[in-house]
């Protein structure tokens, strides 16, 4: 876990089902005073669901800011961020309209703050990623607070890998170039990502061990490597360097 002053980032898995989701919300928001929902489109061209969103959070709405920053992101330009009260009954409505971080659509990047500020809960829709910032005491509250067991802080291959593919290769998918096999949803000992384009594919399958199988195929040549995979950090490191392999593809 980093160490941020004398709190550390934990992070949240990526794969939380409805009640885990409900779970680090409720507890995310004991510590907070209030929550932000950034918003990426203008009140004229939202969906009714979110208006019903908006409309039910209405009381609870503290102010609204024009932003570049918010935890976890710097954007180019402003962004209109809601401030919320953080309370049971504005965290009633955000547990009952969503059942992940990843599921909110014309807003996202919900987070928590305390009065000063600080943030408590981050997360990054781009990148799928959510994490705490905590201090001991305050992941020891959280933990207790917790109803179902939710392997925070963990570093786990198969979580990250599918965070990776969803946030990185979703438009892929879309378009029928790329096939995932997730261990841990699927009838399978391994991870696999397969995409093609034309003459060219490639095969990453991470294996149980949590070792990565690379595998690239242009024309008549093939380049094939391994990877030990021990950290957040090696996962990341090397999938970057795979979807500048990816982006050399298609690009």
């Amino acid at each position: 876990m980093e160490m941020l002053d004398d709190r550390c980032i934990v992070s949240i898995p990526y794969r939380l089902d409805a009640s885990g989701y409900a779970d680090i919300i409720r507890a995310a928001a004991s510590l907070s005073t209030e929550f932000g929902l950034v918003m990426l489109t203008s009140e004229n061209h939202l969906s009714d669901s979110v208006q019903k969103v908006l409309h039910d959070l209405q009381p609870f709405l503290l102010r609204t800011d024009e932003t570049h920053n918010w935890p976890g992101t710097t954007s180019w330009g402003p962004v209109r961020v809601n401030r919320y009260r953080s309370c049971p009954e504005s965290v009633a409505v955000i547990t009952s309209r969503a059942s992940s971080f990843w599921q909110w659509t014309n807003f996202e990047d919900i987070h928590f703050v305390r009065a000063d500020g600080s943030t408590v809960l981050g997360s990054t829709m781009c990148e799928k990623d959510a994490w705490l910032e905590v201090d001991d005491e305050e992941l020891s509250k959280i933990r207790g607070l917790l109803r179902h067991d939710i392997a925070l802080g963990k570093f786990d291959p198969f979580d990250e890998f599918a965070a990776w593919v969803d946030a990185y290769c979703a438009d892929l998918q879309a378009e029928g170039k790329m096939t995932f096999v997730d261990k841990t949803v699927a009838d399978s000992v391994d991870s696999k990502v397969e995409i093609t384009n034309g003459g060219s594919s490639l095969l990453l399958t991470l294996q149980p061990s949590g070792t990565i199988q690379f595998r690239m195929v242009n024309g008549d040549v093939v380049t094939a490597r391994t990877e030990e995979i021990h950290s957040s950090d090696d996962m990341q490191r090397f999938l970057a360097d795979v979807f500048d392999q990816i982006r050399r593809m298609f690009w």
